[in-house]
């Protein structure tokens, strides 16, 4: 694979240059030439001044000469590397009773996992893709990382290049086997030894006992995931990675959020608390069971505290039913889209402090800052600010929930949180990406009506938050509306909605 180590080379110096890092480049560049001449196959064509390959190594030097990085660049991008796939040797395939190595067009063979039906790497450049998930990945602050997944090891390899050879790290994987394989591609074994431990962890407990100590970085190869063949390791590992993988994928987006939104919200989420306090409040989320509830909603106005996620904001304003409050959560421009036009529309707004910023920037009306736990921007200035942290669950209907519990309200009415889609239905009518989904191969729930209903990992996920948070809160009287999602312990089933209006 010495022909597909020199193409990965060239990669990296054209992503250096390109990004004006012109030192690194040179560096890699002399790691390139001495690769070069390890090459057998492409002795022959080197001494030939009549070859292809010679002409541009001439132009490669010429332009090294002249200090034109850009040149350079556009010489390996367009000429080099195109030259150099025609050496590629690709090896032959190796297999084991779960596993199948197989060639890739970049010479960097990649591994299919027959019980799931899966590839575990890209089935063009192995390497590149592993170079770019540990960019996104590494972190300086730690000197050692758990990875979940071996693979072939590309993105173990990649990860302890990123570091600068620095970290130390431990690979658990539920099957022993696919360390055999890594080292058969031999990427791993370019890592020290004393450097790179392998577990093999079945139940996966040696990894959550290590990670749950702290101090270590985390990484989690969501293909080797996959492939787990423990149907409840695989679906508790997805709902791990769900979460890890949001906080890695935002990480910048919410330092820029928690920072302009501090600069925009003169006010807490805190100040309110009077204003629930032993009140009966209705939350309404965005779930299809909304739709039938629309004329309980207009009795209870005025007579009960509403508040909204924003994904219904705009359709309980087009109904004529204004909210008291409303609340944001989501940390992208989808958020922004759910208020964009609401100008005239002065409810307030319940902003998560990582919440996308140009929500805060642009909205009219009045404006309430909730800090929430487990980030550390957040924690580290409620602490010095004495404010109170909220949970988010993961979603905007279990903030809320969270801010209503801590809050002390004597009862709390859910509509539209299903937790589940019915009939294969994510959203209410006229409200923002509401679709109908396949559910043939989604998990089924018990249903408010006592059938079977389908859902997915992130709502059953908020479901049994909603239900850990009810078994905390005995004091608080919670009803759910929805007449067709997902049952949640804790609450009282749904009945003759209409009866309680004058309660």
């Amino acid at each position: 694979m010495i022909i597909s180590n020199i193409i990965f080379l060239a990669e990296r110096i054209i992503y250096y240059i390109r990004i004006q890092n012109y030192a690194e480049s040179r560096l890699i560049l002399f790691e390139l030439l001495k690769k070069i001449e390890e090459a057998d196959d492409l002795a022959d064509e080197l001494l030939n001044i009549d070859s292809t390959l010679y002409r541009i190594m001439q132009s490669m030097t010429a332009a090294l000469e002249a200090n034109d990085m850009i040149l350079l660049s556009d010489i390996l991008d367009d000429a080099f590397i195109p030259e150099l796939k025609g050496f590629i040797h690709h090896m032959d395939s190796i297999e084991n009773s779960i596993y199948r190595i197989e060639s890739t067009s970049s010479g960097f063979p990649t591994l299919f996992c027959k019980e799931s039906n899966k590839y575990l790497h890209s089935n063009s450049n192995p390497m590149e893709e592993a170079r770019v998930l540990a960019d996104q990945i590494y972190k300086p602050e730690y000197d050692e990382y758990a990875v979940w997944g071996c693979g072939l090891g590309y993105h173990i390899y990649q990860l302890f290049e990123t570091a600068k050879r620095a970290i130390n790290i431990i690979v658990y994987d539920w099957n022993s086997s696919v360390f055999e394989l890594a080292s058969k591609t031999g990427f791993t074994n370019l890592i020290p030894k004393e450097r790179i431990r392998y577990v093999t962890d079945v139940t996966g407990k040696e990894f959550v006992d290590r990670i749950s100590k702290g101090n270590i970085g985390i990484f989690i190869h969501f293909p080797s995931v996959l492939s787990i063949h423990n149907k409840q390791l695989r679906e508790a590992f997805q709902s791990f990675f769900s979460d890890w993988n949001s906080t890695v994928q935002l990480e910048r987006d919410l330092e820029i959020n928690f920072r302009n939104n501090q600069k925009r919200i003169s006010n807490c989420v805190d100040d309110i608390e009077e204003e629930f306090k032993n009140k009966e409040v209705v939350l309404v989320a965005g779930g299809p069971s909304v739709d039938e509830c629309i004329e309980w909603l207009r009795a209870v106005k005025g007579h009960r505290t509403i508040i909204v996620v924003t994904r219904v904001l705009k359709k309980m304003i087009d109904l004529g039913i204004i909210p008291d409050y409303a609340v944001s959560l989501e940390a992208n421009k989808a958020g922004y889209e759910q208020l964009h036009g609401l100008d005239d529309i002065s409810v307030p707004i319940i902003i998560d402090s990582t919440a996308y910023w140009e929500n805060a920037a642009s909205y009219k009306g009045q404006k309430y800052i909730a800090y929430q736990k487990g980030y550390k921007a957040a924690e580290q200035y409620a602490e010095q600010n004495k404010k109170r942290l909220y949970e988010t669950g993961g979603s905007v209907i279990t903030l809320a929930m969270d801010i209503l519990l801590q809050f002390k309200v004597s009862k709390i009415f859910l509509v539209g949180a299903d937790m589940a889609y019915p009939e294969g239905v994510t959203h209410a009518l006229n409200t923002d990406h509401r679709q109908i989904l396949d559910t043939d191969n989604m998990e089924l729930v018990e249903s408010v009506t006592g059938g079977m209903v389908p859902t997915d990992l992130s709502l059953n996920k908020f479901r049994k938050w909603i239900e850990r948070k009810l078994l905390e809160h005995p004091e608080v009287e919670v009803y759910n509306l929805s007449n067709k999602g997902a049952y949640i312990k804790g609450t009282k089933p749904y009945t003759h909605v209409m009866d309680w209006v004058d309660k």
